[in-house]
């Protein structure tokens, strides 16, 4: 199992640290590919050596991921960073995507829901 990570600042090093602790595989995707993991919370790292974070970046990222967990604060520069149009062209098995307090579960295509935490359930038609 890999936990894909958006971001890799204090929040997603604790959050991969804590994965790998459970075995998992840890993948993050940064704007500086190049500056080395000096925390050992990675096993590989995505992300442009020069210039913005492509669409492509992203895909790899996605394309590594059992799951994703965005750890990106909450500006003007990371709203709509990542939506249903990367998140929908992945293999659809299991959860997809996992910003805090935000779950996306899809079991088939024709059962994916987003849950909102705590309690309430949006179906894939409503989000």
């Amino acid at each position: 199992m890999t936990m894909g990570l958006l971001g890799a600042g204090s929040i997603a090093t604790a959050t991969a640290k804590l994965a790998k602790a459970f075995g998992m595989r840890t993948v993050a995707l940064r704007r500086n590919a190049r500056k080395p993991d000096d925390t050992g919370a990675y096993d590989l790292i995505v992300g442009p050596y020069d210039g913005p974070i492509l669409p492509a970046h992203k895909k790899a990222l996605l394309e590594e991921s059992d799951v994703v967990v965005c750890t990106l604060p909450g500006t003007p520069d990371t709203k709509h960073f990542m939506g249903a149009p990367e998140v929908d062209t992945r293999p659809i098995s299991g959860p997809r995507h996992i910003p805090f307090g935000l779950l996306f579960s899809c079991a088939s295509p024709e059962r994916c829901f987003l849950l909102r935490a705590p309690l309430s359930v949006v179906s894939s038609s409503q989000r």
